[in-house]
């Protein structure tokens, strides 16, 4: 499988708003990512269940998020990724809140998120 780059997070170096970067890990969305969408996301009336990798990756978010004409997981780039901004609560429209609701994933399962969309949120 060909590995990406992630833009504006090079592995081993570079800087971003996020304070997260590619790492050299491979994560599975199967394996990583899903179970970590399943433990986190499906409870509460907030919340929006437990999201599939379809409804994530290209999905483009529209007004009802304050006008962004953002992308919720852009492969390849944490920047772009919406996800990444509510994951890390960096940059975010100002009515919103980060993911979970009320809380902050621990830095590992971030990291994890981070992996996987820099190698372009395979659905492996």
């Amino acid at each position: 499988m060909a590995s990406y780059g992630c833009s504006g997070a090079p592995a081993g170096g570079g800087d971003n708003s996020l304070g997260v970067e590619c790492s050299s890990a491979h994560p599975s969305y199967t394996s990583d990512v899903a179970p970590i969408l399943a433990s986190n996301c499906g409870g509460g009336e907030e919340c929006h269940g437990v999201p599939t990798r379809e409804s994530m990756v290209g999905t483009t978010l529209g007004e009802d998020d304050c006008d962004l004409a953002t992308v919720d997981v852009f492969p390849g780039s944490l920047e772009k990724s919406y996800l990444m901004h509510k994951l890390t609560g960096v940059d975010m429209c100002p009515a919103t809140s980060t993911m979970p609701l009320g809380s902050m994933l621990p830095q590992a399962d971030i990291q994890t998120f981070a992996d996987w969309i820099c190698e372009g949120a395979p659905a492996n």
